[in-house]
């Protein structure tokens, strides 16, 4: 997962630094916060297969773009702005067809 050339400030502008990002999946740790990575993704229209984290809870917050996210088999549309928990034990994914950028709090190691 790279790193983007983020200095210690406290403003940090989501979709100019989500354009900096590159790939079908382009990701960036943007920083930790009690233990807690704040990640950094941008989809151009790959989807993400099933998952679940048994042992941790996620926060997804769109930066722009749409996608479907799938929650224990039910799609849930989420745009700029919203911000979507995923309780630990959610079998999640992304549906194909996603162009967008996100924030992804998560405390994965």
């Amino acid at each position: 997962m790279a790193h983007l050339a983020v200095k210690n400030v406290s403003t940090l502008n989501l979709a100019s630094l989500a354009q900096e990002l590159s790939g079908a999946w382009g990701r960036s740790v943007l920083g930790d916060v009690g233990g807690v990575k704040l990640k950094l993704f941008r989809t151009d229209g790959q989807g993400l297969d099933p998952e679940v984290h048994e042992d941790w809870a996620e926060a997804l917050l769109m930066v722009e773009g749409d996608l479907t996210l799938v929650l224990d088999g039910e799609d849930v549309r989420l745009s700029a702005g919203d911000l979507q928990l995923i309780p630990a034990g959610c079998v999640h994914a992304i549906r194909p067809g996603a162009k967008a950028a996100f924030l992804l709090f998560d405390p994965e190691p």
